[in-house]
């Protein structure tokens, strides 16, 4: 698409004009709304030594007005003199409430009124509203009708009209004035009592000079034809996240993230589009600072500095056929010249379990087996189910209460022509299920050196140690697993003899 800026100007405002008919068309019945009427209803009025509450009935009798207040905060009783011919109902009211401390707001066709901090400088707060009108123009010059002017903090507002024009009535000097039309920057005015407001609309730039990775370098988003999601550092920062995936989550169109086990440093189902193959891996490539990798468990994510996930053959093709799951290109964080700075970050959590699964008491383990012993011809087992007590809640015994933790210390900085980053971290994840554990220690080091204006040389170096421990490491826990062992074992059996040692291996107790 031909850019804005390279339109002729002609074009530019034949298209304008068909965007905004729609939008002014629609918006024509607001336009006709508090500030309208209560700038074209014109009153005459003439009354000595009356009590202001006459005033408020005068007025509600001849208009469409109606006034809202308590009667603590307005003193109706008072007497004014008020002698007005076509005036309007601003021009009415700063008459009337001259010297009482009260200001009034107008939303459609009521008149508020409340008690005001008085100025001895300028006298009631009523005075200092004033009607505020201008005009609103684009960067060429041109009026735009359509743009929203709204008093910030209220709901008092209106729209141009086809000359760009608009008013607003009962504006306070320290007001602040919203414009905002679609297509431009929205802008934010000060009125300082002014009461005439001229406002340069600006074109609003939507970042298609910003700088998408793709598989063959980088390229601007406006030029951009492929399917690509971008993700900053910035996204997931206060995220409590120990995963690369997880940061993905959400944050990514047509990404689907989901956890393949409860198990602590277990990876993630990553899929771009879905599945492509029934039978083949479709997990994605990564590629860490232009590294393909399988195993990203080594990275932390705070060394993240953005992400890119290629979603297109493409933007993905110099992969080949390992690029047809689509591609996550990582860039990790990079000295910057200034000022050097640490950084420290940390995260603390836990994981528990969120409910758990009911299971027999002991008098109902007891009648199920006397009915499972009866059935295979059998004697019962237990002469009085009734009596038989639970010795051990076999669920809570093997969860507990897992804490995370994590921590990093980077330092980044440099000169102009060598910049470096170093990041110290580590991550410490405990499982739901004792002894499971997740620890990982990583280091992260990226340099670069501007050895001539034409050549730079950069490094990334990162190491990572990762120990992680299983409940099925040591072979003890009987077909089914632990969490199967903790549902099925009898609730009759306790965990330790008088002497101290186990009874019986609890998860190989339901086959006896």
């Amino acid at each position: 698409m031909q850019s804005w800026r390279f339109l002729p100007e002609e074009t530019k405002k034949v298209w304008r004009i068909m965007r905004l008919t729609m939008i002014f068309s629609f918006c024509f019945a607001m336009a006709v709304s508090a500030a309208g009427y209560s700038q074209n209803t014109r009153l005459n009025i003439d009354f000595q030594n009356i009590a202001l509450r006459q005033v408020f009935e005068y007025v509600e009798q001849n208009s469409q007005f109606i006034f809202l207040y308590k009667n603590e905060d307005v003193n109706v009783d008072k007497k004014v003199n008020i002698n007005l011919q076509n005036a309007s109902i601003d021009e009415i009211l700063e008459k009337a409430l001259q010297g009482q401390d009260v200001s009034y707001r107008i939303l459609d066709r009521q008149i508020i009124l409340t008690k005001a901090d008085f100025n001895p400088q300028k006298g009631a707060g009523v005075q200092a509203a004033k009607e505020v009108r201008g005009v609103v123009t684009g960067p060429d010059g041109m009026p735009i009708p359509g743009v929203s002017v709204a008093v910030s903090g209220t709901s008092t507002g209106t729209i141009t009209d086809m000359e760009g024009r608009f008013s607003l009535g009962s504006v306070a000097p320290d007001a602040v004035l919203v414009f905002s039309f679609v297509g431009m920057r929205s802008q934010e005015v000060s009125v300082q009592g002014r009461t005439t407001i001229q406002v340069v609309m600006e074109e609003e730039t939507i970042g298609l000079e910003e700088v998408v990775a793709i598989g063959y370098g980088v390229q601007r988003k406006k030029d951009l034809t492929t399917s690509v999601s971008s993700i900053t550092g910035e996204d997931f920062a206060e995220r409590p996240i120990t995963q690369i995936g997880q940061a993905m989550a959400g944050l990514a169109a047509g990404v689907q993230v989901t956890e393949t086990s409860g198990k602590p440093g277990s990876g993630l189902s990553i899929r771009v589009r879905g599945a492509t193959s029934l039978n083949a891996n479709n997990d994605p490539l990564f590629v860490i600072d232009g590294v393909p990798t399988s195993d990203t468990k080594g990275l932390a994510v705070e060394d993240i500095e953005s992400m890119q996930v290629l979603k297109d053959a493409s933007a993905a093709a110099i992969y080949g056929s390992r690029g047809a799951n689509g591609v996550v290109l990582i860039t990790t964080k990079r000295g910057k010249a200034g000022t050097s700075k640490m950084t420290l970050s940390t995260y603390q959590g836990f994981a528990e379990l969120p409910k758990k699964i009911s299971v027999l008491n002991g008098q109902q383990y007891a009648e199920l087996i006397n009915e499972a012993q009866v059935n295979a011809g059998g004697s019962p087992k237990y002469a009085d189910p009734a009596s038989v007590q639970d010795l051990t809640d076999w669920q809570d015994e093997v969860y507990r209460t897992a804490p995370v933790s994590n921590y990093q210390l980077a330092f980044s900085g440099g000169s102009e022509k060598t910049q470096y980053y170093l990041a110290l971290s580590l991550l410490d994840q405990k499982g739901i299920i004792d002894p499971s554990q997740f620890k990982r220690y990583s280091v992260k080091l990226n340099l670069d050196q501007q050895i001539y204006d034409w050549l730079k040389v950069g490094t990334s170096i990162t190491w990572s140690k990762t120990n992680s421990h299983d409940v099925t490491d040591n072979n003890s826990v009987a077909r089914g697993g632990v969490v199967l062992g903790a549902l099925s074992t009898p609730p009759t059996i306790p965990i330790y003899n008088e002497d101290g040692t186990f009874s019986v291996n609890p998860f190989q107790a339901w086959e006896n």
